[in-house]
């Protein structure tokens, strides 16, 4: 780390990752010059001409990035053309329209054929257990993405279809999801730690034809029948008359079954030995394997149709401003959108943020610990890192190229929600106030609310063990939450340590005194 560089600041300022105490001086950390000097924003000043560059220019900024990757057709027309004033029509964002290309060619078939990356590692999966681990080259991955796009694609997926994915983080929700892009399709992707309430309702918003699942995975200790939520919500569907056709399911916990056990091949390199690791892996064998129950007519397994598919698949190319992919809000604050990208402009957007963001390098092992099922697991552990080549372990007035487009079926509920309150603008939903030297602060969500529901509209994974009321929360003056002196509460630990920054040091008091009974 490089050294600390002190600003002055009248009313706050930061220490670490806290505030310091009145009239105290912030800080802020240069990179060391080996690091600056092989870095893609080597100072402060390349960061502002290339951000000047996109700001006024545009149309040269992300035109010279497009130069990066592969089209089958250029863009005929304007590079760009928006309206973000509802007073003057509809609201509307097009980034190359009319040029044609295909996102899965160019992350997988270009870095094989054209990089000559196909030996190269594009992920290292680690599993729920130590020990458990496999890998997976891009020659590997691009042969998977084209059979299980011939597999869509004799269950009649086309072009322009909705392809519902209900998985935890395994190697095949990457091929799935790859495989919808190859083929044109759509996927919406619903997060395993939902409810069977929840994927119903994400399938029947955009009409999905077909599901992807999986028998079952183990999320630490708890083990998740994730066939059995899926079937649940293919009932409540079905009750609402929208049969869907076809559910195809992995056999992940089932994979020694099929002599498909853990893969001996190697993780990414460790600095530290972890010497518990065979005594947890003695556990693993006292895990529970669940029942799957099966539908006929609807269910199929993976493994089977794999093997029955060919591994070459032509890509279907698609308009940059076709739909790319649908992905659903949590619905904290009502019902969830169904917030839609395209392939074009979303392409350029993670490829470059992904580069620029965390200064990627092509000798880079990069871990994202989002989960695919949120957007920062779309951009920054599928698309973002295999545009750049990476190896991975398993963020206004003008619109950048990954900005959403609609929301799916509604898009006047899109123009209300981040258009109305200030016209010409986006707004992101974000608070956050700007301090006196131009700092801004990010103080959360201006939405931010309790959604009150049972397990079986949220899922399992969010039921709270306590709820205690509560008349404010530990912060500092800037607004960050004290996260540990909420762990401290909740154990009934009074070691807090240092909470000279507190703004309100009375909340602390509150929270113990009215601290709710817990079994120990």
């Amino acid at each position: 780390m490089g050294l600390p560089e002190e600003r002055g600041r009248s009313g706050s300022g930061s220490r670490g990752q806290e505030e310091a105490g009145a009239g105290g001086r912030a800080q802020s950390w240069s990179p060391p010059p080996e690091v600056s000097r092989s870095a893609h924003v080597p100072s402060l000043q390349r960061y502002r001409e290339l951000h000047r560059r996109s700001v006024e220019e545009p149309r040269e900024f992300w035109g010279d990035i497009a130069k990066e990757f592969y089209w089958k057709t250029p863009c005929p027309g304007p590079f760009l053309r928006y309206n973000f004033d509802v007073t003057k029509g509809k609201i509307f964002i097009e980034w190359m329209k009319g040029a044609s290309t295909n996102i899965c060619y160019n992350v997988l078939d270009r870095n094989v054929h054209e990089k000559k990356l196909g030996d190269k590692v594009a992920f290292y999966w680690e599993g729920n257990e130590p020990g458990e681990t496999t890998q997976i080259t891009y020659h590997e991955l691009l042969v998977q993405v084209c059979q299980f796009s011939n597999v869509l694609r004799k269950q009649g997926i086309q072009k322009g279809d909705r392809v519902a994915i209900y998985m935890p983080m395994i190697p095949e929700l990457v091929v799935a999801m790859l495989a919808c892009a190859r083929i044109g399709a759509l996927h919406s992707i619903v997060f395993a730690g939902f409810s069977s309430e929840s994927l119903c309702e994400r399938i029947l918003d955009s009409s999905c034809s077909l599901l992807i699942t999986t028998d079952a995975f183990y999320r630490g200790e708890k083990l998740v029948n994730l066939k059995e939520l899926a079937d649940e919500a293919l009932q409540k569907c079905q009750e609402k008359d929208f049969p869907v056709r076809c559910c195809i399911v992995v056999k992940h916990l089932g994979r020694a079954e099929l002599g498909m056990g853990d893969s001996p091949s190697q993780s990414p390199p460790i600095k530290r030995s972890c010497p518990d690791v065979q005594g947890k892996l003695k556990e693993k064998s006292k895990r529970v394997q669940p029942q799957i129950s099966w539908n006929q007519g609807i269910d199929l397994w993976w493994h089977e149709l794999m093997q029955e598919a060919g591994d070459e698949c032509e890509p279907e190319w698609c308009d940059a401003e076709d739909p790319l992919f649908i992905l659903y809000t949590s619905g904290s604050t009502g019902k969830p959108k169904g917030v839609v990208h395209t392939v074009g402009g979303y392409m350029l957007y993670v490829a470059t943020t992904f580069k620029y963001v965390f200064d990627f390098h092509a000798e880079d092992v990069f871990w994202c610990t989002a989960d695919i099922g949120w957007i920062t697991g779309h951009s920054y552990v599928t698309y973002g890192p295999l545009a750049n080549g990476a190896t991975s372990v398993l963020v206004f007035k003008q619109p950048w190229p990954g900005i959403m487009r609609t929301v799916y079926g509604n898009h006047e509920r899109f123009e209300t929600t981040y258009f109305k309150k200030f016209p010409g603008y986006y707004v992101t939903g974000d608070g956050c106030r700007r301090d006196q030297d131009g700092y801004y602060w990010i103080t959360g969500r201006i939405d931010d609310m309790l959604n009150v529901s049972v397990r079986e509209k949220i899922g399992p994974i969010a039921t709270p063990d306590y709820i205690q009321n509560a008349p404010g929360l530990p912060k500092t003056r800037s607004g960050k939450i004290m996260r540990r002196v909420l762990r401290k509460i909740a154990q009934n630990d009074h070691d807090l340590g240092d909470t000279s920054t507190v703004a309100d040091p009375s909340v602390i008091s509150h929270l113990f005194s009215h601290r709710c009974l817990t079994i120990q």
